[in-house]
């Protein structure tokens, strides 16, 4: 059982003495088999005195010694005309197994051992460690003029540690003590609507406790008193009334003995009125890739039928569902979750609040972001945490759309061509993005327009060309081109130079090879945004200049050879004839 204890005013008591022990070391004698008592500045143990930086110890500046037997002696005390003589002091300590503190008084002649009032921790008397400093009471009735009290010190050969504290020694005469009162924490939460809250402490006082009282606010209102009962041992009970949902309630216990008074706790308790929280809220650990987040959370231990959770994001709710899990949205960077339970009686308390580090994909630029019926484009798609890979790609945008190759340039960044028909619905589209397992939709990305307004090729002069021409072709377009395209005639015709000689104009010069097949060539211009076709070009066979000279065109399949060989045949038969 805790005790704390905050001390009232002594009210019905008169102060005969004191030594602050600050300034000077007030008057104490220090003896013993090593005299290790000593006063001055402290920088071990507590590492400054209760109300400054001097005071008595066993050693100021580190551990007590072994195996000895040491005493504080506080002589010449003025006791004479004094009615009941009470001694406060201020002490701290922190002892190894098997040593301990005692207080002697010196009356009759001899030294006695005697208890502080409120007594020892321990049976043998000060041991352990007091944690913080204490206030500490000797009740000197009985003693004359010339009597004494010491502090005794008993340590063995076995360890040490930092030892006994003194400070803000104070003689009173009459009742300076105030009761002491011991509380088992402070009360919990709570689904509790009706009755009461119990509270329950032990007090006593060294002449008696006239009364305790539980003073309790709702809501920060105006202080409510309830008195505590007791059956005569020592134990007072009462409690605060019950309070609806919402309410959130603080308290403290006072106990008086007529002259002085103690409260309990020194901050007020407090707890609140409210229906159980879900507990255990879990999620991915370490930085999550995605768009949503699974959680999961146990129920809440609740009387109450739970109806449904809510998922708060950065104190915004998020979602709500029927089961303990969800797909919570996240954005990306830091966030914080918590989960509530919704009863019929309202909303419970929320979770203890749970951390996520999100890298959340989204789309930052695609373009062009419009097509037309009929159309082929490439599509830049570019964005953040898209974690996109050639092999494990792929992208829709919707019905009357087909992609045809995927070129990823890095994990943010790629290249799609994309087949409009030129029966595609007109109107906006979403962007559906798989990446890995997870989907990225990007709503009304996209935009189909009516085929009539479709950029187009729209002359190639000349139409025409023969087997081992060299030369330029002009490519016309209804719109100016993207940017300098890229030409194609097929696998045999050569494209020696493309130049942009307008917006949209192409000059281009080509070679064609005495091999190249006869016939329509279909025409491909590619200016990195649209893919142009329905323009061919005509390949004719080869005509050999008539300059009164053989000529023959390269090959062993050429025309010019094969008329060669014709002539050599026809001039033999002549001669034959």
């Amino acid at each position: 059982m805790a005790s704390l204890l905050v001390v009232g005013l002594c009210s019905g008591s008169e102060l005969l003495w004191s030594a602050g022990l600050e300034a000077d070391d007030g008057g104490l004698l220090s003896y013993g088999q090593t005299g290790q008592w000593e006063w001055g500045v402290v920088t071990s143990g507590p590492e400054g005195s209760f109300d400054g930086t001097a005071c008595w110890a066993t050693q100021l500046g580190g551990w007590y010694l072994n195996d000895a037997i040491d005493h504080l002696e506080v002589p010449d005390l003025p006791l004479d005309a004094t009615d009941r003589p009470v001694l406060g002091l201020q002490h701290w300590y922190s002892f190894q197994a098997g040593d301990q503190g005692t207080i002697e008084l010196f009356h009759g002649g001899v030294w006695e051992q005697v208890e502080p009032i409120y007594g020892y921790p321990e049976a043998q008397g000060y041991a352990g460690a007091s944690g913080a400093w204490q206030q500490a009471w000797v009740d000197l009735d009985g003693l004359v003029q010339g009597d004494a009290v010491r502090l005794t010190f008993h340590s063995n050969n076995a360890g040490a540690d930092n030892g006994w504290y003194l400070d803000q020694l104070e003689l009173w005469d009459g009742d300076p003590v105030p009761p002491q009162i011991e509380l088992e924490g402070c009360l919990e939460d709570t689904e509790v609507q009706d009755g009461y809250y119990p509270v329950e402490v032990t007090a006593r006082d060294d002449l008696g406790v006239t009364s305790v009282v539980l003073e309790y606010s709702v809501d920060a209102q105006p202080v409510r008193r309830r008195v505590l009962t007791t059956d005569g041992d020592g134990l007072y009970q009462g409690g605060i009334p019950g309070q609806p949902i919402g309410s959130s309630v603080s308290y403290i216990v006072e106990a008086s003995d007529g002259e002085n008074v103690s409260a309990v706790p020194t901050e007020p308790c407090s707890f609140v009125v409210r229906l159980a929280a879900p507990t255990q809220l879990q999620g991915p650990v370490g930085v999550f890739w995605g768009t949503a987040a699974p959680l999961s959370w146990t129920p809440p231990d609740s009387a109450h039928e739970v109806l449904s959770y809510r998922v708060y994001r950065d104190d915004q709710l998020a979602l709500e569902v029927d089961e303990a899990s969800a797909e919570a949205p996240v954005v990306s960077g830091e966030q914080i979750f918590e989960v509530s339970a919704v009863y019929e009686l309202g909303e419970g308390s929320r979770s203890q609040p749970l951390g996520l580090q999100a890298a959340v994909p989204s789309l930052t630029e695609l373009q062009p972001a419009v097509g037309y019926q009929g159309d082929q484009l490439r599509l830049k798609i570019e964005g953040d945490y898209l974690l996109l890979a050639q092999d494990d790609l792929e992208v829709t945008l919707g019905q009357g759309t087909r992609v045809t190759g995927y070129d990823v340039k890095d994990v943010d960044l790629a290249y799609i061509t994309v087949v409009i028909a030129s029966t595609a619905d007109a109107g906006l589209r979403d962007l559906q993005l798989w990446s890995g397992d997870q989907l990225l939709t990007e709503a009304d990305a996209f935009e189909v327009l009516a085929g009539s307004e479709r950029p187009l090729l729209t002359d190639l002069a000349p139409n025409t060309v023969r087997q081992g021409d060299e030369v330029e072709l002009q490519i016309r377009a209804s719109d100016p081109f993207a940017d300098l395209p890229s030409v194609w005639l097929g696998e045999h015709i050569l494209v020696e130079s493309v130049v942009l000689s307008s917006p949209d104009t192409l000059t281009v010069g080509v070679v064609v090879p005495y091999d190249t097949p006869l016939g329509l060539q279909d025409l491909e211009v590619d200016d990195g945004v649209r893919i142009y076709s329905g323009l061919r070009l005509q390949v004719r066979d080869y005509i050999a200049p008539v300059n009164g000279k053989c000529s023959s065109a390269p090959g062993p399949g050429g025309s010019a050879s094969l008329l060669l060989a014709l002539g050599a045949v026809l001039g033999l038969r002549r001669r034959r004839e």
